[in-house]
C-alpha cells in the first residue's frame, strides 16, 4: 500500500504532533477549544461536553498522506487511524472511540498545513 512520498510523511509528522495536543486538551471550554486547534478541536475533551475527565490516552497512526495537490478542493489529504479514551480523576474510562478511520482535509496557510476539514463516517 502507497502510504506517501517521504517529504509528504515528513510533513505529515508535523501535522500529526500538532494534533496530538488536541487530542491531549482537557478542560477548556468548547470555544476556547475550537480558537486553540481549529476543527481538530473535535478531539479535545472540552469541559462543556466532558467535565468528569481529566485525563486522557490515544494513539494516531498515519495510513496516507498526499500533500501538494493540484486541481483538488485541498491542498492535500491525511488518512489516520485513532483511538481515544477519557479517564476521570479516579481513572475510570469516561468516554472513548478505538480504531477510527479519518480523513484530514489539509490547506496549506503561510507556509503551514492546516487540518481545515474532517470526515468520518457516522
Amino acid at each position: 500500500m502507497f502510504r506517501g512520498f517521504p517529504t509528504d510523511i515528513k510533513e505529515a509528522n508535523d501535522i500529526i504532533n500538532n494534533a496530538e495536543k488536541a487530542f491531549d486538551e482537557v478542560g477548556v471550554t468548547h470555544a476556547e477549544a475550537r480558537k486553540k486547534y481549529g476543527v481538530l478541536s473535535m478531539y479535545t475533551f472540552d469541559k462543556d461536553t466532558y467535565p468528569k475527565i481529566v485525563t486522557t490516552k490515544h494513539s494516531i497512526r498515519i495510513w496516507s498522506v498526499r500533500l501538494n495537490l493540484k486541481n483538488s478542493k485541498y491542498d492535500g489529504y491525511l488518512w489516520v487511524n485513532y483511538t481515544q479514551e477519557g479517564f476521570d480523576e479516579k481513572g475510570k474510562l469516561q468516554s472513548g472511540s478505538w480504531g477510527v478511520p479519518s480523513l484530514w482535509c489539509l490547506r496549506k496557510i503561510n507556509n503551514q498545513w492546516k487540518v481545515v476539514a474532517i470526515k468520518e463516517s457516522a
